[in-house]
This record gives C-alpha cells, structure tokens and sequence, in this order.
C-alpha cells in the first residue's frame, strides 16, 4: 500500500484500506463517548468491503478527556462494473480491427472499422484516464510506457 494516496498499480484488480478518525472536540468524554460505538458499513456499487477494524481511545489534554474513533477499512474493488466500461470496448475494438484481415482490399468497410477501432480506443483512453488520472500516486501496469532505451 502507498500511504497518503491510492495506489492504482493493479487498477481494477486493486484493494485499498482507508483510515477514519472521528472525535469530538468540543464535548468531553463524560458528555459524548464515542468509543464504544459500533461503525455500520452499507454496500457499494463499486467497492466491497473487506475487513473493518473499529478502535476506540480517550484523548487526555491535562485534566479533560476526550473521546477519539478510528475506523479502518479494507476495500476491494468491484470487477464486474469496469466490465462494461472497459472489457467490452476493448473486445469490441478488438472484433473491428480483427475484421477488417477478412475483408477484401478494396473495400470501404476496412476504412470504416479500422477508424472505428481506432476512435473506440481513443475515447477508451479518456475515460479511463478521467477515472483514475488524478487520484493516484502511483500509474497503473497497463497504461505505462516502456522504452527500449
């Protein structure tokens, strides 16, 4: 895991564990004590929980106490969403380019599907690059450039 930030490297195969703090600090441990509280987890549509882990501590700032939470969770990566925004462009990418070795010569339609594969994987790029472009602190395997030099 790469602290202070997403690590993307395994995009979308990646698991992440994001840390919680709550507290009060305008009431003190004796008006509000959060430390026992059990933390809810609702489901997701793009991330499944994995693990949870709830810890309770008492903040001492000379003589008052305050109540502090810390909430941790494991979250894995659905797969089955980014199957139709990714999977199923590349094959249908894939389909065109693959089509146009069993089309004549002279046809028109090798023109057409070599520019729609190529327009598909275009328009790919930029979803994926807006999905994931700004959040991360490291770059995923699939889309790093590898130089022969």
């Amino acid at each position: 895991m790469v602290p202070n930030g997403l690590d993307l490297s395994k995009y979308p195969f990646d698991t992440q564990q994001c840390h919680f703090y709550f507290g009060s600090w305008t009431y003190y441990s004796n008006e509000v004590n959060i430390t026992k509280y059990q933390v809810p987890v609702s489901e997701h549509s793009e991330w499944l929980v994995t693990g949870r882990e709830v810890i309770g501590y008492e903040i001492k700032d000379s003589n008052l106490t305050y109540s502090a939470l810390r909430l941790t969770l494991d979250l894995q990566r659905r797969i089955s969403l980014y199957a139709y925004y990714v999977v199923v462009p590349y094959f249908t990418a894939t389909l065109f380019a693959l089509s146009v070795f069993a089309l004549p010569l002279k046809s028109d339609i090798r023109l057409v599907f070599s520019a729609l594969a190529i327009f598909i994987l275009t328009i790919l790029m930029i979803f994926v690059s807006g999905l994931i472009g700004t959040h991360s602190v490291t770059v995923p395997y699939a889309s790093e450039s590898k130089t022969l030099f």
